[in-house]
């Protein structure tokens, strides 16, 4: 078995957060982003980090940040900072300008040519991450597409993972890291324990 590691995605209380550190997950990723069911508020989000510490690595997730957005999350104690959306690369040079944070750079991966311009991003990303065309909704996309990646950076494999499907994204994508969200919920925004617990059992298998 690989030496995978697992990302949470969408916390937004500190029983789930301490449920996940219990059970060694790696990351947990914390939403900032208002139309998401997982949003969560800086002043929550500020709680829950100084609880939990040093705990795990933790990760802003961002969508198209605003400027104000970023500068109210650099004073926070996360490892990461991850942005989805429309992103070129003179903003994310912007972006690492205000944040001193590393950086997880996504993509939504709907047919090969969402991968064409991977490879721009490589000198300022930390990681990438491979999503569905639509983040969060819980669909899984084609995962054969990343094996046309003209890349050595490691990315995150997201998108509709869940305790049934996460062997075979083991077996058959290569890459050590798993981000799981909607995947581990009882209701959408809901984190579900045991379904969290499913996860780590098949990940630490």
């Amino acid at each position: 078995m690989k030496d995978l590691k697992i990302k949470i995605c969408g916390i937004t209380d500190l029983a789930t957060a301490n449920f996940c550190i219990n059970k060694k997950v790696n990351y947990l990723g914390f939403v900032f982003y208002e139309p998401s069911p997982r949003n969560i508020s800086i002043d929550h989000a500020s709680l829950i980090l100084e609880d939990i510490g040093n705990k795990t690595n933790k990760v802003a997730v961002t969508k198209d940040p605003s400027d104000d957005l970023l500068f109210s999350l650099e004073p926070l104690p996360f490892e990461y900072l991850q942005v989805h959306g429309n992103i070129s690369i003179a903003r994310l040079q912007v972006i690492k300008k205000i944040i001193n944070k590393k950086i997880i750079m996504s993509f939504n991966i709907n047919d090969q040519s969402d991968l064409d311009n991977v490879s721009d991003y490589e000198g300022l990303s930390d990681f990438f991450l491979f999503d569905s065309k639509s983040s969060g909704s819980g669909i899984k996309f084609n995962w054969s597409l990343l094996n046309q990646i003209n890349s050595e950076k490691e990315y995150f494999l997201s998108g509709g993972l869940n305790s049934e499907n996460l062997r075979s994204a083991i077996n058959n994508v290569n890459t050590h890291y798993f981000d799981i969200s909607s995947g581990v919920e009882k209701t959408t925004g809901v984190k579900d324990t045991s379904k969290i617990a499913d996860i780590m059992k098949i990940a630490n298998g």
